[in-house]
């Protein structure tokens, strides 16, 4: 008679050492979780076929690599930019301002640009970047 039999008879309970009745906790302990482990994943892969009957395969597409190649090094490009460069930014930032806020482009006036340094590290705000190209 096994020791899970023993446990199911109150007569045969009481004459067991603690050993044994240690022992048969751990088995019934380890059943339980293994029972438990081996439903929760049968209900996942259900989950899983459901999901993918309902949605299909996603056919993932590969997005093309743009690699830029810059012969100059930043601060030297930031130095050859001319003042229509600067006048076209500033139409750019004012025509944003005036769509976000629903009204005409002349009725804003922008004074001045200045960039405002981040807190975050690149790594931040790649991630910020990758989660909001992953929505569309």
């Amino acid at each position: 008679m096994s020791s899970l039999d023993q446990l199911a008879n109150p007569e045969l309970l009481k004459a067991m050492s603690t050993a044994d009745k240690m022992s048969a906790g751990v088995q019934v302990t380890l059943l339980g979780m293994g029972i438990t482990f081996v439903v929760l994943m049968s209900l996942w892969f259900a989950i899983v076929i459901m999901s993918r009957m309902i949605n299909g395969n996603p056919v993932k597409q590969d997005k093309p690599v743009v690699v830029v190649h810059s012969a100059l090094p930043v601060a030297a490009i930031a130095q050859t930019v001319s003042k229509s460069d600067d006048e076209e930014l500033i139409a750019v930032i004012t025509a944003a301002i005036a769509a976000s806020l629903n009204t005409a482009m002349n009725t804003i006036i922008v004074k001045s640009i200045v960039e405002v340094p981040t807190r975050q590290s690149a790594w931040s705000r790649m991630g910020i970047i990758e989660q909001i190209q992953s929505r569309y």
